[in-house]
Order: structure tokens, then C-alpha cells, then sequence
């Protein structure tokens, strides 16, 4: 697996029949192989670290359901030790491989370029090609995918004797809803590494290319004081939203309290809540757009424009800690804490704790209105959450093409007005995007609710059909499909929309080099999609199931038909 700088020890070569390696690249060698050996160390240390926590939770966990129940929370111990650990990797493979740079460039004759090229392909080779192909092989594919064999498939497989449905399906939704975030999550951690580290390889190949050798200027995280304000600035905008969002929140559980009567009573100031969440999000998005605005109209005020790694450093740190800090934590903060709390402690703790107490049709309607507000009001969050996102990512990219360019006119790129007055026209402004938004929303419902879909409500693998009536209307959706497959198939066109715009995009870019990051990310997740979709038997599925799958199948082959790639 690991791979050794060959070029050097091959210069013996070069020396007649004596053999001998000089000494200066004997020193090269070991300098920079010191390097690899201890981002390979960190790695094996990682799975050995895994291996044992692996062993430990299975013990731990049991094999009845019983056992599960009583010690569910190491399922998600486990999920959150996964990703600590892969976390934890990408930093320490991200501090040592700019430590390589800068040494390579110390130790290497800088004017020989096979020889900086080699050294260069060293590094690629062992953590893009090798370590990340590995920590995707057994950590997402094998860590994780054991995981859900083992509870899923296992433990809580089939209704136990003596459990009622609705208890046995919510602990099996839960124990879902834990292993699919915590693998959505180690998934986009390793593709947002693998972009990383592919970015600097490009940047540092490039440069040194061009006889640019300051590494630190190439992959450094330092920007202008001016700049560094402004970052800071929406940094604390996201913090304080979240707070205010939180705050809310808790007054909501105040009205809404412990008793029936008292939840019924403040049930309003939830509903206010969730209004509140969506109209104040889209005023505070145009905002934050605004803001990036500013921050690139900055940097061309303060960088040297012609120096492309200037300017090219100001707005990948901006890329890195807004468009992947604040947004990835905001979402965080409100979507899955938020909302995950909110889901706790009363479609579960609540609600399990009246129900002796109510007739059974009233406290299932009553728990069913609250799952249908909640869910909607989330599905509303990650709209708005994913429209700005994305929004944020396509003006982050247009403006790098601009720059690139030599195309400094900010305004004129992201087609805005240079002001952030809150004045009337601000206010008209606002009112526009929220049209605009919710126009977008109705034509891309499909595709935004599908990726949202709580699996409380949607899992369904391995149901048992002996049960009761109202139960088993809970594991059939409206038209009989599977919620499992549903969500799958949702998903499944979900992303082959997204796929065939990104590569219609990629494919009339006259700077395609900027894409190949988001590329390779957008070419792991059709891997993906496609090794899912192979699991499924038709053979084996119902009517209603057959049906809507050739359904989504051939509306994906057609688009994939008709799509100019």
C-alpha cells in the first residue's frame, strides 16, 4: 500500500556501475519518507483504534432486543467515535502534508523537475490515492455497514413477542436514523478531505510549475486583516442565529410543558415557531449573501489581483470557513439538534409518558398532527438551508472563474446591487427572494424533501405483516410503496438531477480545472447510488414497489437520454 520515493534511490542509476546513492539523496529520502511513514502510522493507528471500539460495542450491545433497548446508546458512542477518529485523521494528514510541502522544497532540487514531480506524486499516491480510498473501504463500507447488519438487520430485524408494533418500529426508526446520519455524515467528511487535499495538490503542482516555491503563500490560511473582519463578522452572524433560534425554542417548551393540557394549550407557540424559523431564515440568508458580497468585493480592494494566489487564497478561505464552517454548522446547530431535540422530547418522551392516560385514537392523532408539523417544518429548514447553500457555493464559484479571468467587477458577477442598507428597497428586495425561493421551492419540492425524510416515519425494512391495522398503515406510504424504497428511489433521481446539472455545467466550463474537486466528489456519490441500486431484487418486490421503481428508473434514463453530456 504504501508507496516509496522511487526516484531518488533510482539515481544510482546515473552513477556508472559504482551503485552508490549520494548523499544528498539519501537525506532527501528520509526527510520526506519520515513524513509519509507518519501519515501512514496515523492511519493504521486510526484502524486499530476502530477495531477495538468495534469489538467493544458488539460486546456491549447484545443480541436480543431487549439488550438493544437498554443499551441503545451506544450506537450512537459508536457513530460519534467513527467520526472523531476519520475527523481526527484529516487534520493531522492535513497539518502533515503541508509539513511535507515545505520540506520538499527544502530538500529537493527545485530546478530538476522530475525530481520535485515525483516527490509531489508521492504524496497524492499515498493519501488521495490509498489512505482515502481506504478509509472509504473500511470505515464507510465496513465499520459502518457492519453497524447496520448487526442492529438492523440482526438485533431488530422482527417484532419481538410481546412488544407492541409502535414501540418495536420506533426503536428500530431510531437505531436507522442514527446509523444513516452518522454514515451521511463520515461521507461528506471524507469527500470534503478529499477535496481539500486534492485542491492543495493542484495549487502546489501549479505553482511550483510556475517557479513559485512559498509554500506558506500557496496553502496558507492567513488573509488580510480587512478580510479577516468580515469573516468573523458572518461567523458570529450564524452563531447568534443559531442562538436566537435555540432561545426560541426552549421559551416554546416552557408554553408547551409536561401535561397534556399545557401542550394543547401552547401547541400555538410551537406553530409560531415554526413560522417564524422560515420567514426569519430567508431574510437572514439575502443577508448573509450580501455579506459574502462584501467579503469578495474586498478582496479585490486589498489583494494583487494579478498574483493569483493572493486572491486565490483569500476566497478559498472564505470557501472553507463559510461555505463549509458556518453554513455546515448552522444546519447542525438547528436541523439535527434543534429539530432532534424537539423530536425527542416529544414525539418519544411525551408522548410515551401520556399515553396510558388518553384514548388510544386521540393520542395517536395528537402524536401524528405533531410528526406531520415537525417534519414539514424541517423539510421547510433544509429548503431554505440548502437553497442558500447552494447559492453560496454557485457565486464562490463564478466568482473564482471571474477572478481567474481577470473579471474583478463583484456586482456584476453575482448580478446584485452594492448595498446593504436596510431601507425600503432592502425590504422590497427580500420580499422578491422570498417569492423567488418559494417559486423554486414548488418546482424542486422532490428533490429537497426526499433528502430530508425522517426515517421515524419512512424505515421500514424487514416489517413483519402480522400486525395491527393502524400499525401497518404506518409502514405503507399513501400509494403502498415501501417507505424504505421510496426514500431510496427519492433519493436516487434526487441526486441524478443533481448530477446531470453538475455535469452539463462541467462540461461547458472553459475552466473545468476549478470543478475536478466537486467532481470527484460527485463521481463517489454515483459509485455509491449505483452499488445501492444494485441491491435491489425486482423479482422480489411487490406491485406497488415494482411499479414506482421503473418509474423512477425510467424517468433517470431518460434525463440521462436527453441531458447534453
Amino acid at each position: 500500500m504504501k508507496k516509496r520515493l522511487i526516484a531518488v534511490l533510482c539515481a544510482a542509476a546515473l552513477l556508472g556501475s559504482s551503485g552508490s546513492v549520494p548523499v544528498w539523496a539519501k537525506e532527501q529520502n528520509q526527510e520526506l519518507q519520515k513524513i509519509l511513514d507518519t501519515i501512514q502510522k496515523d492511519y493504521d493507528t486510526m484502524i486499530e483504534t476502530l477495531d477495538k471500539k468495534k469489538a467493544e460495542f458488539e460486546k456491549g450491545i447484545g443480541t436480543t432486543y431487549g439488550d438493544y433497548v437498554k443499551n441503545s446508546g451506544k450506537t450512537a458512542e459508536w457513530v460519534e467515535t467513527i467520526q472523531k477518529e476519520t475527523s481526527g485523521l484529516y487534520e493531522k494528514i492535513d497539518k502533515n502534508s503541508a509539513g511535507y510541502y515545505k520540506k520538499l522544497v527544502e530538500v529537493v532540487d527545485m530546478s530538476d523537475y522530475e525530481a520535485w514531480d515525483d516527490a509531489v506524486d508521492e504524496i497524492y499516491q499515498l493519501v488521495y490515492d490509498d489512505i482515502y480510498d481506504d478509509v472509504y473501504d473500511e470505515v464507510y463500507d465496513g465499520y459502518l455497514d457492519d453497524l447496520y447488519e448487526l442492529v438492523y438487520e440482526d438485533i431488530l430485524d422482527k417484532q419481538p413477542d410481546g412488544i407492541e408494533y409502535s414501540d418495536w418500529y420506533e426503536v428500530r426508526s431510531e437505531a436507522y436514523s442514527v446509523w444513516y446520519e452518522g454514515r451521511s455524515d463520515v461521507y461528506s467528511s471524507l469527500s470534503d478531505a478529499k477535496s481539500d487535499f486534492y485542491n492543495r495538490h493542484s495549487d502546489i503542482t501549479s505553482a511550483f510549475w510556475n517557479k513559485d516555491y512559498n509554500v506558506e503563500d500557496i496553502i496558507g490560511e492567513t488573509i488580510d486583516k480587512d478580510l479577516e473582519k468580515l469573516i468573523l463578522g458572518i461567523e458570529k452572524k450564524f452563531t447568534d442565529r443559531s442562538d436566537q433560534v435555540g432561545n426560541a425554542l426552549k421559551e416554546v417548551y416552557k408554553s408547551l410543558g409536561s401535561e397534556v393540557a399545557s401542550y394543547e394549550a401552547g401547541y400555538e407557540d410551537l406553530e409560531e415557531w415554526y413560522e417564524n424559523l422560515k420567514d426569519q431564515d430567508e431574510e437572514f440568508y439575502e443577508e448573509i449573501r450580501l455579506d459574502c458580497a462584501e467579503y469578495y468585493r474586498t478582496v479585490v480592494k486589498v489583494c494583487d489581483m494579478d498574483q493569483k494566489y493572493a486572491w486565490k487564497r483569500s476566497v478559498n478561505v472564505f470557501y472553507r470557513r463559510i461555505y463549509k464552517g458556518a453554513f455546515n454548522g448552522y444546519y447542525k446547530a438547528v436541523y439535527k439538534k434543534q429539530f432532534g431535540e424537539l423530536s425527542k422530547k416529544y414525539y418519544k418522551d411525551f408522548f410515551t409518558s401520556v399515553k396510558k392516560g388518553m384514548d388510544y385514537s386521540d393520542w395517536y392523532d395528537l402524536k401524528s398532527d405533531f410528526y406531520d408539523d415537525w417534519y414539514d417544518a424541517k423539510s421547510d429548514f433544509y429548503d431554505d438551508w440548502y437553497d442558500a447553500h447552494s447559492q453560496t457555493y454557485d457565486d464562490w464559484y463564478d466568482i473564482s472563474s471571474a477572478f481567474w479571468d481577470g473579471d474583478t467587477d463583484v456586482n456584476k458577477v453575482l448580478k446584485i446591487k452594492d448595498t446593504k442598507k436596510k431601507d425600503s428597497a432592502s425590504s422590497e428586495k427580500t420580499e422578491s427572494s422570498k417569492k423567488e425561493t418559494d417559486s423554486k421551492k414548488k418546482a424542486t419540492a422532490a428533490k429537497n424533501s426526499s433528502t430530508v425524510k425522517d426515517t421515524d416515519k419512512n424505515s421500514g425494512r424487514g416489517t413483519d405483516s402480522k400486525k395491527k391495522t393502524t400499525a401497518s398503515d404506518k409502514t405503507k406510504t399513501a400509494d403502498g410503496v415501501s417507505p424504505e424504497l421510496k426514500e431510496f428511489l427519492d433519493e436516487y433521481e434526487a441526486f441524478f438531477d443533481e448530477y446531470i446539472a453538475f455535469m452539463e455545467k462541467y462540461n461547458k466550463s472553459d475552466n473545468s480545472l476549478t470543478m475536478l474537486a466537486d467532481y470527484t466528489k460527485m463521481m463517489l456519490k454515483y459509485q455509491d447510488f449505483g452499488e445501492k441500486a444494485e441491491k435491489y431484487d425486482e423479482d422480489t418486490m411487490s406491485d406497488a414497489d415494482l411499479a414506482y421503481y421503473l418509474e423512477v428508473m425510467t424517468r433517470v434514463n431518460t434525463r440521462l437520454l436527453n441531458a447534453d453530456l
